[in-house]
């Protein structure tokens, strides 16, 4: 018995890696071809609040520049950034929804939570798209010392915020990236 048993569970095993060996893969997204290294043509940011804060936080472009800045230090790491303007061109827009704890309540207070965010990157040969990407509906979810913060209302400075752009900005160089891999 075990060993018909055996030859039943070879046999289909078998069947399976034939089956498997057969079979191809397609990837459905379309193959494109980039210039190496991309110009940055353009960073845009809307930001949207969920009430008016008494404490100053960025302004929109105080924090388009961060996220301009963030994101070239990103592309100059990877090698995909440069200043010549023949090559590709790369256009992102964010759109960012500042947060705070108890928006949603009748008491709203001055702290920043996790932002929702989205965005659209762009990529232009002569100016004509090759290729677009859009993620949105997001939320930056830090890591756990964030989340203590947030939840004990202790994220009250402009600079608090620095870490939400800095990894967004890390998200949107990892995109670019994997576009250029394609």
């Amino acid at each position: 018995m075990h060993k018909v048993m055996l030859k039943v569970v070879t046999a289909s095993l078998l069947v399976v890696g034939l089956v498997g060996c057969g079979t191809v893969y397609i990837d459905s997204s379309p193959m494109i071809k980039t210039t190496d290294q991309l110009y940055l043509q353009n960073v845009s940011l809307t930001l949207t609040e969920s009430v008016k804060p008494d404490i100053e936080y960025y302004s929109q472009e105080e924090m388009q520049k961060i996220f301009q800045d963030s994101l070239i230090e990103r592309l100059k790491e990877d090698n995909l950034y440069t200043l010549d303007s023949s090559q590709n061109s790369l256009s992102v827009e964010i759109t960012y929804h500042r947060q705070f704890g108890g928006d949603a309540t009748p008491f709203p207070s001055d702290s920043l939570r996790d932002p929702s965010f989205g965005y659209k990157i762009i990529v232009k040969e002569d100016g004509k798209v090759l290729t677009e990407e859009s993620k949105g509906g997001l939320n930056y979810l830090g890591n756990m010392m964030m989340k203590l913060q947030i939840a004990s209302f202790a994220l009250r400075d402009k600079s608090d915020e620095d870490a939400f752009i800095e990894g967004i900005a890390i998200m949107i160089a990892e995109d670019i990236e994997d576009l250029e891999k394609q």
